[in-house]
């Protein structure tokens, strides 16, 4: 099956990887293009998603995203949004096969989703074939709760996720 641009990375959740305007002037990289691709304010605000956070490797140029959903309808309905759909057609210059469509393995009646995008770049590298940016690394994996498990004051889910056996120690 062949998708346009939009199908080429699920979900993409992308934050910029460039922590200063000297990256991007280093890398050559057209700030508007940053500012295209970073979904974060979107995706906070968007129908059925229940919570996200970011992480940023200090000093480095590596972030990660993580967004939960309400289940796999609200993923797929983030995935064919205007804003995914923008950020991916800024990112890919080129479309892209894909075999399967997003999210073929997961049942509809799944419940939550944890969707993790990573991406690393190196400003300084030149800019793979099929790109528009210097990324030496994209991962989207997704995650379901599991009972069980453990908090104390607080937990990196949002309470708005259920998390069967839970044991929430010392709360606040």
């Amino acid at each position: 099956m062949k998708l346009g641009l939009a199908g080429a990375l699920p979900l993409l959740l992308i934050l910029p990887c460039w922590q200063t305007p000297e990256d991007v002037r280093r890398a050559s990289i057209d700030p508007e293009l940053i500012n295209r691709i970073n979904v974060e304010p979107s995706l906070r605000s968007f129908d059925g998603v229940l919570g996200v956070r970011a992480m940023r490797w200090e000093g480095e140029s590596r972030e990660a995203l993580f967004a939960w959903f309400e289940d796999k309808a609200a993923a797929l309905d983030w995935y064919y949004s205007a804003e995914h759909v923008d950020a991916a057609e800024a990112m890919l210059t080129k479309s892209i096969d894909r075999q399967e469509e997003p999210l073929a393995h997961v049942a509809d009646d799944s419940g939550p989703l944890l969707i993790i995008f990573y991406v690393a770049a190196d400003p300084t590298a030149e800019i793979p074939d099929g790109l528009s940016l210097p990324l030496t690394a994209l991962s989207m994996e997704i995650y379901q709760p599991l009972p069980g498990g453990t908090s104390i004051r607080g937990r990196f889910t949002p309470e708005s996720v259920e998390i069967p056996h839970h044991a929430r120690l010392l709360e606040r």
